[in-house]
Formats: structure tokens, C-alpha cells, sequence
């Protein structure tokens, strides 16, 4: 519709364009006299000069509107009653003046993509618990408003979306993402917990905030956070605790990280499904609530807590400690979990030494690297019966290794930058890769012709030293390369 256009069949009219520079008069509203059947409607070509004008009674002339467009129409408020458009599924206003929305806008159950795009007029949000389309609603960028930081997180674009084939159809979300960054002065995080689809969460660079509980966070709503796997807290110096209550319990969520979170000292909220925990450059964290499915953790840089929380793990497949204070590790039968398979220590700077019932005895991986103070291993390596991968780097002070001929399932050692080491220790016949780096005095005893060490290597399928190959078997019948170690 526009200048000069009378809208004259309101009864038969079910989709409307109008261009306002086309409309000599910007109080539309006025013109059309009646949308009963109007089902999309669309505003386009306003300038500063020329601003619709929408009345209270909108509602009730379109009262069967799916789609409202008043993109780029210079509006700065919608009427108070707008909450009549009950089939209402489609809003979109970016590039408007919008400061705030009526409380009716509540009672559009069936909206399914608010389009808030550069709103930088806009003091509040809406609650958004209704919303089906999650792209459009996080594409908002409010909180690029300085003004808005103490109220706003920046809602970036969600990833692997498809749009909808028609209006009647809802957004397919792919992993969606959720991603609030550097809001220095916010104090309170959204009630996020109420966006049915998030799957991934990160939350970095919040120095104001100090404390999460489920009333502003989750919701305090038992269908919280119902899809979301994965929450990443990172550079949250001011953050103390994470407090839960009894009704809420993150349902879905697999993985929790928590990096550079300075004061950080508890997470006490209830998380049933977790399975992996990274916790890094958290000196303050006292430790873990009992995660029934937690089997991945990994801790660097954030003191000893992992000591006091051991044995509190139900069925851990895999630990990774890195940067830890320790000097010596604790012993006795509590922190042998049958279920741990792989174990890895590593940059612990002070560690001087294991006690011989280490480490656990079912582990299929086992790394030591970067311990400079290591001057022993534990002769309960010997028992590792189900071991298959080891690692020994950059431990200076290493004099010698157990011998490791019961480990009847060893395939692959490395041992690099173990400059004290002068001979290899007994091997199993089941070696089949040896590589040696940077550890001459070794290297020397297995390259010396007729030496026992190079009897050693010889019974090995590959055997590299400083990168070289020095020796193969791969043409004697005798050696078969196990299924796991074959390319392809």
C-alpha cells in the first residue's frame, strides 16, 4: 500500500506490505480501518520523518496477525495492549527505538522469533520462556551498549541454524551456542535456565560477579537448563560460589569447565549427569560435591583439593593433573579406583616422588612429564598388568625406571629428555614401539654394539632415537602388529 492507495478490502486482504515512502500519511493505523483476516503485516521505507504511529486498539483490529514487521520504522514503544495478538508468532523490530515492552507482550504464548536486532534503545527484556526460535532472540546485541552492561550480556548469533520453510514453522536448532563476554560490571547473570534449547554455554570476563544461585541463573524451575551439555566459566575473579537447591539439577549437562575463576571455592549445585570436570587457574577451589556419573576430570593449577575429593569419585576413567603444588603423592588403598585407566601427571615442579603402592593397578594409560624434582618411580608400575601406553619426559632427576617385563600388555613407551637414565630396564615381549628423545647417556648403552640394552631394542618391532628409526623387525615373521596400532 502506498500514496494515493486506498485500502479498500479489508475483508479479502491477508497479507499487507506498506511503504511509508510511498504513504503520505504515517498514521497508517488510522487509514486501515480493519485487519480481522490480515495475517501478515509488514512496514518498510520509514525514516525519522516519517514514524508510524500504532494504537492501543491494534490488537483488536488484527486479532488473527501471525507476522509483524516494523523493522527500521523508527517506532519507540509498542502498544499497551499488544498482548491481544494471541497467534502472534512472528515480531520483528531491529533497528527500532524500543526502550521497553508492555507486560502484555508476556501473553504472546505462540511468539516464536523476536527479531531484536541493534535495539540499542532498549532498557529491558522480555521473559523469553516462550520462545521457540533462540537465534533471533540471542541476536539482540544489547549489551554492546555500554549504558547496558550492568543489566545485559552480549547475546551473539547461535551456530548450524536452518531457517523455516514457512511462518508456521519452527527453527531447527543445531548446537546451539550461548556466548557472554567481557561484561565487566555485571553483577547478576540472566535467568538463562528458561531457554529450553541451549545446549552450550560460556560465560568469560564477568568481574562483578560474585554469586550464582538458581532464582536469578537457572530459574528455580525443575525443567531448567533441560538441554544444556556444556558450561564453560572462565576469567570470573570476583566468583565465590555456585549455589544450588534441591529442585534444580541441570539434567543434561555432560561437561563443566571452570578456568582462571580466582575465589572460586565450591560448586554446590547438583549435577546428576556430569561426566567430564576441568577445573584450571582456581588456586581458592576446596573441591567436588559427589558427581554420581563423573568419570573425566581434569585439574590444573588450582591446588590440592583433587587429593581431598578422590575418594569421593565414584568410577573415574581418567585423570589429568597438571601444575600442582604437591610434593609428595598420598598412598594407601583408597585411591586405587578400578575403574581408572588412564592417569596423567604432569608440570608438577615440586613432585619429588610416588609412593611404591602407586599407581592404580587396572590404569591402560599412564604419563609422567615435566617433573623436574622426580627422582624415583614407583616400583608398583611392575603390576600394571593392563598397561599399554607409557610416558616418561623431561624428568632430569631420574636416575633409572622398575623394570617392566610383567606388563604383559605394554605396546608403546616413550621416554624423552631423561638425561640421568643410563639403561633401559627389562622389557616385556609384548613392546612393539620404543621411541627415545633426548637422553644420551641412554642412548649410548642402546646403540653400543653387543650391549644388553641393544639385545633389549632388538626384541622390539620399532625402535626410534632422536627422531631416527634405528632399528625394525617389521620383515620377521614373528612380530604382529596389534589391531589398535595398525594405520587405517
Amino acid at each position: 500500500m502506498g500514496k494515493g492507495v486506498p485500502f479498500n478490502h479489508e475483508q479479502k486482504i491477508r497479507h499487507l506490505t506498506v511503504d511509508l515512502n510511498k504513504q503520505a500519511n504515517h498514521n497508517m493505523f488510522d487509514v486501515i480501518r480493519e485487519g480481522k483476516y490480515l495475517r501478515t503485516f509488514i512496514v518498510v521505507g520509514s525514516s525519522e520523518n516519517c514514524v508510524p504511529r500504532i494504537l492501543n486498539d491494534f490488537g483488536d483490529k488484527f486479532p488473527r496477525l501471525l507476522t509483524l514487521d516494523l523493522s527500521n520504522s523508527g517506532i519507540s514503544e509498542l502498544p499497551r495492549l499488544i498482548g491481544k495478538l494471541k497467534h502472534l508468532r512472528c515480531l520483528q523490530l531491529q533497528n527500532t527505538k524500543i526502550r521497553q515492552f508492555p507486560k502484555s507482550i508476556c501473553n504472546l504464548y505462540l511468539l516464536q522469533t523476536p527479531g531484536l536486532r541493534n535495539c540499542y534503545d532498549l532498557e529491558e527484556l522480555p521473559r523469553l520462556e516462550h520462545v521457540n526460535d533462540m537465534e533471533e532472540a540471542v541476536h539482540a546485541h544489547l549489551a554492546s551498549k555500554k549504558f547496558l552492561e550492568k543489566k545485559f550480556p552480549k547475546l551473539p548469533k547461535f551456530p548450524k541454524f536452518r531457517s523455516p520453510p514457512g511462518i508456521k514453522s519452527n527453527f531447527e536448532i543445531e548446537n546451539p551456542a550461548l556466548n557472554l563476554y567481557d561484561f565487566k560490571k555485571c553483577t547478576v547473570v540472566p535467568c538463562l535456565g528458561l531457554l529450553p534449547l541451549l545446549e552450550n554455554l560460556s560465560i568469560k570476563g564477568w568481574d562483578g560477579l560474585v554469586s550464582m544461585n538458581c532464582s536469578q541463573f537457572c530459574g528455580s524451575n525443575t525443567a531448567s537448563f533441560r538441554s544444556l551439555k556444556k558450561l564453560h566459566l572462565e576469567r570470573l575473579d570476583m566468583l565465590h560460589r555456585w549455589d544450588g537447591d534441591n529442585i534444580c539439577s541441570f539434567p543434561s549437562l555432560l561437561e563443566l569447565v571452570v578456568k582462571k575463576c580466582q575465589k572460586l571455592e565450591l560448586v554446590a549445585h547438583k549435577l546428576p549427569s556430569l561426566t567430564k570436570m576441568t577445573v584450571e587457574g582456581s588456586p581458592n577451589f576446596c573441591g567436588l560435591r559427589n558427581f554420581p556419573s563423573l568419570t573425566h576430570v581434569n585439574v590444573t593449577e588450582s591446588g590440592e583439593w583433587i587429593w581431598g575429593s578422590w575418594s569421593g569419585l565414584s568410577s573415574p576413567i581418567s585423570i589429568i593433573l597438571s601444575k600442582l603444588p604437591t610434593v609428595h603423592l598420598p598412598s594407601g588403598p583408597r585411591w586405587f579406583h578400578s575403574s581408572l585407566q588412564r592417569l596423567d601427571i604432569s608440570h608438577c615442579k615440586n613432585l619429588e616422588c610416588m609412593p611404591e603402592d602407586w599407581p592404580p593397578c587396572n590404569l591402560s594409560h599412564f604419563s609422567v612429564r615435566h617433573c623436574p624434582q622426580l627422582h624415583k618411580l614407583p616400583s608398583g608400575i611392575r603390576h600394571l598388568r593392563a598397561l599399554e601406553d607409557l610416558e616418561i619426559i623431561d624428568c632430569g632427576q631420574l636416575t633409572c625406571l622398575p623394570d617392566l617385563d610383567r606388563l604383559t600388555s605394554l605396546l608403546w613407551m616413550e621416554i624423552s629428555n631423561c638425561g640421568s637414565i643410563q639403561f633401559l630396564p627389562y622389557l616385556p615381549s609384548s613392546m612393539q614401539f620404543l621411541s627415545i628423545n633426548n637422553c644420551p647417556q641412554l642412548r649410548l648403552s642402546c646403540m653400543k654394539e653387543g650391549s644388553l640394552d641393544q639385545a633389549k631394542i632388538k626384541r622390539i618391532f620399532s625402535v626410534w632415537i632422536d627422531g631416527a628409526e634405528v632399528f625394525s623387525s617389521a620383515d620377521e615373521s614373528r612380530f604382529v602388529i596389534p589391531a589398535k596400532l595398525q594405520k587405517g
